[in-house]
C-alpha cells in the first residue's frame, strides 16, 4: 500500500512512487523506482522536498527487511508458473470464449435491459480467471479483432478493475459489483453503428458527439432493469467524467464522482491504449504510465498509483517471459 514519509526515513529497498513538494524540488527526474544507495538517499535528504510516497507493496516499509523481495519473487514465479502451462492457457482461453459469448448475448438483447442476477455468474467467472492467470487472460484481451473490440474491452476493463478492488482490499460483494460494472461499462456502444464505432480514420464531428453520447444510452438501458444496482448505473453513465470538471455526460467534478467511477476511468483508459487495434500499435506498459500520470485533472493520482502498483506483478513477469 501506498504510504507518505519524511524524507529522513527514506532507506535502502524501499519503493519511490513519487514525491512530495513542487515538481522543481524533485532531486531525481524518474518517478517509480527502488532505493538502491546510499547516494541516492542522499540526494533526497538533502534536497528541498519534504517528504515521498513509498508503496510498501513493491519495497520495504520503515522498520521492516528486505524479505519481501522473496514473497514478490514467489508470487511472480507462481504467475509465470500458470501462463507456461499449457493447460491452464487452454482452461482460461475456454473461460473467456465463455465470457465473450455471454456478454455478447447481454449486448445484443440491450433492448430488454440486462438483468443484474443473470450478469452476476459472468462478474464472478472474470473475477475467477483474473485471480488464476491473470498474464493469460489480459494477453488475450489485448488483441482485439473489429468484431469483438467492445466485448473484450468490457471483459479486460472488469478485469482490472477486480484485480485493483482487490489490492484495495474491498469486500468480496463489491468485488464482484464492480466487476459487474466493468462489465456493463460500455453497453451504450450498441446503440452506436458500427461503421462508426470502428471506423479506421479520424473520426468526423458528428460521429464523434455520437461515441460521446454512449454513457447516456447505456444508463438509458440499464434503468430498464430496477434492480441495477447504482454503482452499475453510476458507473456506465460516469466513466468519461473527468476530476477538472472537463469530462462527459455530466461535467462532474471531483466531489461529485465516486471512487468506482474513478476506477473504471483508470482502467478504461489502460486496456484502451495498451491494446492492439486494427487500426493502431498498442502502447507498452511503461508508455501508458509516463501519459496517465501526465495528465492534470483526469484522475485521481492516489488511486492511478494504486492501480500501477496492482499491475505491478503482472507487467514485471511478462517482461520476464519475453527475456
Amino acid at each position: 500500500m501506498l504510504k507518505r514519509i519524511h524524507k529522513n526515513q527514506v532507506r535502502n529497498g524501499m519503493f519511490i512512487e513519487d514525491f512530495v513538494g513542487e515538481a522543481q524540488d524533485n532531486p531525481i527526474s524518474r518517478r517509480r523506482f527502488i532505493i538502491r544507495d546510499a547516494d541516492e538517499i542522499a540526494q533526497l535528504k538533502s534536497s528541498a522536498i519534504s517528504g515521498v510516497i513509498i508503496n510498501t507493496a513493491l519495497g520495504v516499509d520503515i522498520g521492516e527487511t528486505s524479505s519481501f523481495a522473496k514473497d514478490r519473487a514467489k508470487s511472480r514465479s507462481a504467475v509465470l508458473a500458470a501462463a507456461n502451462n499449457p493447460l491452464e492457457r487452454l482452461r482460461t482461453i475456454h473461460n473467456l470464449r465463455e465470457s465473450v459469448d455471454s456478454l455478447r448475448g447481454v449486448f445484443s438483447s440491450a433492448a430488454q435491459g440486462p438483468s443484474a442476477k443473470a450478469m452476476a455468474p459472468l462478474a464472478d467467472q472474470v473475477t475467477q480467471t483474473m485471480k488464476d492467470n491473470p498474464l493469460v487472460l489480459l494477453n488475450i484481451t489485448r488483441l482485439k479483432s473489429k468484431d469483438e473490440v467492445t466485448f473484450l474491452h468490457s471483459i479486460a476493463v472488469s478485469a482490472l478493475m477486480v484485480r485493483l478492488a482487490t489490492h484495495l482490499e474491498f469486500d468480496a460483494a463489491t468485488v464482484q459489483l464492480i466487476g459487474m460494472a466493468g462489465l456493463l461499462h460500455d453497453i451504450g456502444k450498441t446503440q452506436i453503428p458500427d461503421a462508426v464505432l470502428n471506423k479506421d480514420g479520424k473520426l468526423a464531428e458528428a460521429e464523434l458527439a455520437l461515441i460521446r453520447k454512449h454513457p447516456e444510452f447505456g444508463h438509458e438501458i440499464l434503468l430498464r432493469e430496477a434492480d441495477m444496482p447504482q454503482m452499475v448505473l453510476d458507473v456506465c453513465r460516469h466513466h468519461h467524467e473527468r476530476l477538472d470538471g472537463k469530462g462527459y455526460p455530466d461535467g462532474l467534478a471531483a466531489a461529485e464522482i465516486d471512487v468506482y467511477v474513478r476506477i473504471c476511468t483508470i482502467c478504461d483508459v489502460y486496456d484502451a491504449i495498451t491494446s492492439a487495434r486494427p487500426y493502431k500499435r498498442p502502447w507498452t506498459h511503461r508508455d501508458a504510465v509516463d501519459f496517465m500520470m501526465e495528465q492534470q485533472g483526469a484522475f485521481d493520482r492516489e488511486l492511478l498509483h494504486e492501480f500501477f502498483s496492482s499491475m505491478e506483478l503482472i507487467v514485471d513477469t511478462r517482461r520476464r517471459r519475453a527475456s
